[in-house]
């Protein structure tokens, strides 16, 4: 089975895919802000990682992910506003202006993990 490792697995997506890979023997670990939110990914049968998506830098979080075949990002604003949607999903998308975010650090983060793109 395959080692999946899930970026904003305490949102509403996260903890139900969790729960389904979890069913299907795949090994889970899941990226969480909150110290809070570990009990309950640990209970859904993952592995719980602590850390920011929006703190967090290419090399940490490229460790984090190092050793997992499959990287799921379900991190969302969760209606916070538009800032923080555009910080997460928007703007970390702009790799050529040099922003950094969410989805850009993902981005930068799986080659030096060892984890490829598809």
């Amino acid at each position: 089975m395959a080692k999946c490792f899930i970026i904003g697995a305490a949102g509403k997506v996260g903890p139900r895919l969790t729960s389904q890979l979890s069913a299907k023997q795949h090994a889970v670990s899941a990226l969480h802000r909150k110290p809070d939110q570990a009990a309950t990914l640990q209970a859904a049968g993952a592995q719980p990682v602590s850390g920011d998506i929006q703190q967090l830098t290419v090399d940490p979080l490229a460790q984090k992910m190092a050793g997992h075949e499959v990287v799921v990002f379900t991190t969302g604003a969760g209606r916070a506003g538009i800032a923080l949607t555009n910080a997460i999903d928007g703007d970390g998308l702009d790799l050529r202006g040099g922003r950094t975010g969410g989805c850009a650090t993902l981005y930068s983060s799986l080659g030096v993990s060892g984890c490829r793109s598809r």
